[in-house]
């Protein structure tokens, strides 16, 4: 199962794209947002499950054989024992396969033609015409397409330098 969420990872997006295209187009999700979910949560799982393997590999397994010894369920494990570890890793995988969703230009360019629902990466292209280009403005959008993911990035900083530590080190 490892191997082939990295095998997946090998494919670029541009490969898929035209027949991604073809396949909202008969499922009538273009120019939607649900367009857009779907193909950022097909491309981010297999990743975003690699990097919390990497970090549920480095629990011990003995803090599991002891919650059990003390009486607690599976699922009492998982919920009282693992995931409050794991808090870190959740949140770092959580920012990446959001950071990666809000800088990603392909899909929301070629998904969403209508201007109402134009994402903000595509959106920015906007102010490039065909004879002349709003730098002022493009780079204004720029800064504040930038801001959200920095103001994020200060508040979740601990949980992100965790996270990312966490699962890198077994032992």
């Amino acid at each position: 199962m490892s191997m082939a969420m990295l095998l997946s990872q090998m494919i670029p997006g541009v490969l898929l794209l035209i027949p991604l295209y073809i396949l909202m187009q008969k499922l009538s999700l273009l120019n939607t947002y649900p367009s857009l979910i779907l193909a950022y949560t097909t491309f981010m799982v297999p990743l975003c499950t690699f990097m919390m393997k990497g970090f549920f590999d480095s629990i011990p397994y003995e803090i599991e054989e002891a919650a059990e010894m003390d009486g607690c369920s599976r699922i009492g494990i998982i919920f009282r024992i693992i995931l409050p570890v794991s808090i870190p890793s959740l949140v770092a995988t959580a920012l990446f396969a959001f950071v990666n969703a809000w800088n990603e230009f392909m899909f929301g360019y070629v998904f969403i033609n209508d201007e109402g629902h134009r994402t903000l990466t595509p959106g920015i292209t906007l102010f490039k015409g065909l004879y002349s280009t709003d730098w002022g403005s493009i780079m204004s959008a720029s800064v504040l397409a930038v801001l959200p993911i920095v103001l994020m990035f200060v508040y979740l900083q601990k949980y992100l330098i965790e996270g990312m530590t966490s699962g890198s080190v077994k032992g």
